[in-house]
Order: C-alpha cells, then sequence, then structure tokens
C-alpha cells in the first residue's frame, strides 16, 4: 500500500464509513488488502466485503463504471458478488475533499475456497470453467 494512503488513513474514516452502512465496529474484521483496506462482516445472515480504497489509486467514478458492469453481469444470470448500497442508496461512498479522498464500495462475500494443492490436478485443469464454478458455490 502506498505509504501517502496509509499516512492519511485512520480509525474515524472506518466508522465513519461504518455509519453509511449501518455497521457496528465489533462487527467488522480486517482481513487485508494490497492498495485497499479490506474487512469482513456479516448482517441480517448475510456475509459483506468492504473495500475502502483512496482515489490516488481509482476515482469515484471509475469505481463506479465497474460496480455498474459487476451489476449488469448479476442481472443477465452471471454469478458474482454484486455491490450492495450504502444505508443512502449509494453504491459508492465517499470522505475527504475533491482532490484526495477515500472511497467505499460493499460487495456480497463470494463463498467457496481457495483452490488447495489436493485441488490442483488434471481433472481442474480439464475441467476448469465447471471445477473453478464449484469452488465458489
Amino acid at each position: 500500500m502506498l505509504l501517502t494512503i496509509q499516512e492519511q488513513y485512520n480509525e474515524n474514516i472506518l466508522l465513519e464509513v461504518l455509519k453509511r452502512y449501518d455497521v457496528d465496529r465489533d462487527k467488522v474484521i480486517f482481513i487485508g488488502g494490497l492498495d485497499s483496506y479490506v474487512y469482513e462482516f456479516s448482517k441480517n445472515g448475510n456475509d459483506y466485503i468492504l473495500k475502502i480504497t483512496h482515489s490516488i489509486r481509482r476515482s469515484a467514478n471509475y469505481i463506479l463504471g465497474e460496480i455498474d458492469w459487476l451489476n449488469f453481469m448479476g442481472d443477465n444470470g452471471l454469478a458474482v458478488s454484486r455491490a450492495i448500497p450504502s444505508i443512502f442508496g449509494n453504491f459508492v461512498e465517499t470522505f475527504g475533499d475533491n482532490e484526495s479522498y477515500y472511497i467505499s464500495i460493499l460487495y456480497e462475500k463470494a463463498h467457496g475456497h481457495l483452490p488447495t494443492d489436493a485441488d490442483w490436478n488434471s481433472p481442474f485443469f480439464r475441467n476448469g470453467e465447471e471445477s473453478l464454478v464449484n469452488f465458489m458455490l
């Protein structure tokens, strides 16, 4: 993660983001991230992934374009982790000024597991598409 992003990010940003999704701080677990802060939580029996990134990486409009495409694929029958709007109905929430801001996005959590050593075999590669789908179910 870029040092400038790390230096600016703090717990207050996370708390403000969580208000926008009506989530308690004690329900959220940090799971990592390379150029973003990524968290997971459960709410009302559903599992979610919350991503907080900085505008230095992508603009809010760019991310809205990604979300439009993602949700379009979901609307047309593909198995995707759909974006979920905030309590205000926004798929993207921003925090900061016009030139430097954080962006939050909430997604449905995809269930499944990463392939293990035992999964890497001939049928996995021969039936790659089918095998990958099975990992996500």
